[in-house]
């Protein structure tokens, strides 16, 4: 075990109140923005790993009840209450209480990995320590520690519960599950899609082709080799096939900033996905352009022309 700490509110769990925050030096009203505040132990951020990213962290002597309200808020507070200014030794109001800053840290998730990290205050645990979770950094497995963990806090309290035993690794999965399962839908009925249009793709191209074999059959009546004829088809199709890749990555762009609250972790318009979906298309019409005309030069000319 490397650290150990406490907290009222930890990532990926929720907790905390929500707090109208506003500066010290500036009256409360109702157009403060809102914020969470956190009751937490002197250790607890260091445990996660937070970012210090100026002032200094929370010390056992300022967790006391009678002790200074002293507090450390993270990068979102630091830039809307305080824009540009340095917030440490400054105050922050929070619902009307003076805490003054000591520290700002990186921000921290809250409810999950992709939202927006709300504006923290944290505050000595020893305010309010009516409830908290435990959060333990170590360096070995981490479930080897449940059980010592679970027998030290039976020591401090035989009747203290303990539930919900799971790794920071698990509980960031856990918040991403709702958005896992609307990723997959749309990834299904994406795929879908993309059949159904390599389908009707290859019906209307190779329709259009197989109506120009009396076409092809005067033209190789006429003299014409049968690789010049294939490649005037593939030229019309592949010209019709270079006007609908312009068109469809122009609304597939489009459709990107439609979803984008969906795509965490890729791009609008990620490069990748857009090239391997116009390959298969492109692919799938070059073959329907191809195969037809394939055919139709492998046709005897007179009897295409008699069957016409």
């Amino acid at each position: 075990m490397e650290n150990v700490g406490t907290a009222m509110s930890i990532p990926f769990a929720g907790g905390g109140f929500g707090e109208k925050l506003t500066r010290g030096d500036r009256q409360p009203s109702y157009s403060d923005p809102g914020g969470k505040l956190d009751f937490v132990s002197p250790a607890y951020l260091q445990t996660l790993g937070a970012q210090l990213l100026a002032g200094r962290w929370m010390l056992p002597s300022d967790n006391r009840a009678d002790g200074p309200r002293v507090a450390i808020v993270n990068e979102a507070v630091a830039k809307r209450l305080f824009e540009e200014e340095m917030p440490v030794g400054k105050a922050v109001k929070v619902s009307g209480t003076l805490y003054q800053i000591i520290g700002v840290v990186r921000n921290l998730p809250d409810r999950s990995k992709d939202a927006i990290s709300p504006m923290f205050v944290y505050v000595p645990q020893a305010f309010d320590p009516s409830s908290f979770s435990v959060v333990v950094r170590t360096a070995s497995a981490p479930r080897l520690l449940a059980g010592p963990v679970r027998e030290a806090l039976r020591s401090l309290d035989s009747g203290l519960p303990m539930a919900n035993v799971r790794t920071l690794d698990q509980a960031m999965n856990g918040s991403m599950k709702l958005r896992r399962v609307i990723l997959w839908t749309i990834a299904s009925f994406a795929a879908a899609s993309l059949l159904l249009s390599c389908i009707g793709l290859y019906g209307v191209m190779s329709y259009s082709v197989a109506s120009r074999s009396r076409e092809l059959a005067i033209r190789m009546a006429l003299g014409a080799a049968r690789r010049d004829v294939l490649a005037l088809v593939m030229r019309d199709g592949l010209r019709l096939i270079a006007f609908g890749s312009v068109l469809g990555v122009v609304a597939a762009i489009g459709g990107g900033y439609l979803l984008r609250s969906q795509l965490y972790g890729t791009s609008m318009h990620d490069p990748l996905v857009l090239t391997l979906s116009l390959a298969a298309l492109s692919l799938v019409a070059a073959f329907a352009c191809w195969w037809p005309a394939h055919r139709a030069t492998r046709t005897d000319a007179l009897s295409a022309l008699r069957a016409e």
